[in-house]
């Protein structure tokens, strides 16, 4: 993949590694998994099927600074791939608060970690303030082996989309889809103090059509749960379970 490039907007529609042993439920429900990222906090639907999840959007708030860790950043998006913290094979966009020596608070950007890297590409021409409504939206078509991923401001009514060139079999991976909360490569001044990101319309598409929400996904035990975590410490972690579409992720800790 070259470079991304300008697609048309998607139609859509609206409604790590884990620890040693990660343990699971003890109820009734199917279990689901429970896992401790140094990177990462909220959920992510499981899969055994490496093309099982083509699709996955999902809502939120945009989450402001509460106070300034040094050089701390935090990133919200959703993707395919990259499973339990582990980053690669990850298509996936999402938005950015920096620290206070950064030119730009907020930002939209568009990333494919995999065998070609490409990104992130950061777009400044959609302004992001604090509270904006956020709808983003990741898709992968089969049929040309190329990604989509859109990012709208709801608020202000500006929105981006990229599409990928094609995708080789070390860039796409439908085995996990994710809506996650993140201290971006353990960013050395630590987690942005973000205060809570409120998700909603949080659910993936499978390779059959069917769309599942994240409370499906967790509920029929497909699902896992990220707590970041770093030594020792909790960085951050999200409400559970996840209700029908919608969750939240806590800011807990700096570093």
């Amino acid at each position: 993949m070259s470079a991304y490039r300008s697609t048309p907007v998607p139609q859509y529609t609206l409604g790590c590694t884990p620890l040693t042993s990660p343990f699971t439920q003890s109820t009734a429900a199917p279990a689901s998994t429970f896992y401790y990222p140094k990177y990462w906090s909220g959920y992510e639907a499981d899969s055994s099927s490496s093309t099982n999840f083509v699709a996955v959007q999902g809502n939120f708030d945009q989450p402001a600074k509460q106070s300034s860790c040094l050089n701390a950043g935090e990133g919200t998006w959703v993707g395919l791939g990259g499973g339990h913290g582990g980053g690669s094979e990850l298509i996936q966009g999402g938005t950015a608060i920096y620290g206070p020596y950064s030119s730009q608070e907020y930002e939209v950007w568009f990333e494919d970690i995999g065998s070609q890297n490409v990104g992130p590409i950061y777009d400044s021409s959609v302004s992001l303030s604090p509270g904006n409504a956020i709808h983003i939206y990741v898709a992968y078509e089969s049929s040309n082996g190329i990604a989509t991923i859109y990012i709208a401001d709801i608020s202000t009514g500006q929105a981006d989309n990229q599409g990928t060139g094609p995708l080789s079999g070390g860039d796409y991976n439908g085995a996990t889809a994710e809506w996650i909360a993140e201290w971006p490569q353990g960013k050395s001044g630590g987690l942005i103090p973000f205060g809570q990101v409120d998700w909603s319309n949080a659910q993936t598409e499978t390779r059959s059509g069917t769309w599942e929400s994240v409370g499906g996904v967790w509920n029929s035990g497909q699902g896992g749960s990220d707590t970041m975590y770093d030594n020792g410490i909790e960085l951050a972690h999200p409400s559970y379970p996840p209700s029908g579409y919608n969750f939240t992720d806590y800011w807990d800790n700096c570093i």
